[in-house]
């Protein structure tokens, strides 16, 4: 399993992705809701499970903030999909 993009939900409803959480939220007009990530699966994890995913598949060499989880700062290879 594998990161693909950076999320934005409310409730279950995922409203913006993107290469970063800021792009997300400023490409779907500044919206707010829980941060996460989407998988190559199409699951939105949050971001401890989602840095777990990405230490694992080698998208990310370490995580800056573990006690925060992921950033898309953090991944390094196949990051964003091409």
């Amino acid at each position: 399993m594998k990161i693909e993009a950076a999320a934005i939900r409310r409730g279950q409803q995922i409203i913006a992705t993107g290469v970063s959480h800021q792009q997300a939220r400023l490409s779907a007009g500044g919206v707010t809701g829980e941060h996460g990530f989407i998988t190559d699966a199409g699951q939105f994890v949050n971001r401890i499970e989602a840095a777990a995913i990405a230490l694992a598949s080698g998208q990310a060499k370490e995580i800056a903030d573990p006690d925060l989880g992921l950033s898309s700062d953090d991944l390094e290879y196949d990051y964003p999909p091409e």
